[in-house]
């Protein structure tokens, strides 16, 4: 029953990813063909008054951050990056701040949810133990020993075995199967899925407990 929960699983998360990449590729198409508008807004800019010049300007300014989001959250959806999601917020921050704030409170309230976003760029997106606990995604790096100490996860062991990444690995190679990401493994009581890679090196991994999924 297990196996097959975690095969329906893999099946319709690689089903969103591409759903997800076909968003992506509107979005760039979108992004594309509102860049001649930009032009558009510099030539009008150009030849009209000081008064309409401004309020051009202001257009000019609400089109661009608004093409800027649409390019943040194209990054988002490909590496589903909390880094990234917070980005988007952040130009949809100052895309407010700069074209409709009225005043002082809106912009207060807008530098003080930039200032949040900024700590947790800094502060909190390295930190692993509070990444695993919000989503269950881990280094590749991470020992398989330190898993079981402080995570309370056992996995099952290989020789020569060591690191997440490295029983990964050992599991694509036993399968024959291409490792990419979202390539999903069993092993033991838990669903391995890789969440990122770098030139072919895993970084981040999400480990499943079967019985998450019979809830």
């Amino acid at each position: 029953m297990y196996k097959t929960q975690a095969k329906i699983l893999r099946v319709m998360t690689r089903a969103t990813r591409i759903l997800e990449y076909a968003l992506c590729v509107m979005v760039v198409i979108g992004v594309v063909l509102s860049f001649p508008d930009l032009f558009k807004y510099l030539v009008n800019i150009v030849f009209h008054t000081r008064d309409a010049s401004y309020t051009l300007f202001s257009e000019f300014l609400r089109h661009t951050l608004l093409l800027v989001a649409g390019i943040e959250l194209i990054v988002m959806l490909i590496t589903h990056s909390n880094q990234a999601l917070l980005t988007l917020i952040l130009f949809v921050i100052a895309r407010k701040m700069l074209v409709y704030a009225d005043g002082m409170t809106d912009i207060l309230v807008g530098s003080i949810a930039m200032a949040i976003i900024f700590s947790v760029l800094k502060f909190l997106l390295d930190d692993e133990k509070m990444l695993a606990s919000y989503d269950r995604i881990y280094s590749a790096a991470i020992p398989l020993n330190k898993l079981r100490i402080e995570h309370n996860i056992t996995l099952p062991k290989e020789e020569e075995v060591h690191t997440l990444g490295g029983l990964i690995y050992h599991l694509s190679k036993a399968k024959g199967d291409e490792l990419t990401e979202n390539s999903s493994f069993e092993a033991g009581d838990y669903t391995l899925t890789v969440i990122s890679m770098v030139d072919g090196v895993i970084k981040q991994v999400r480990i499943d407990r079967h019985e998450q999924y019979s809830k």
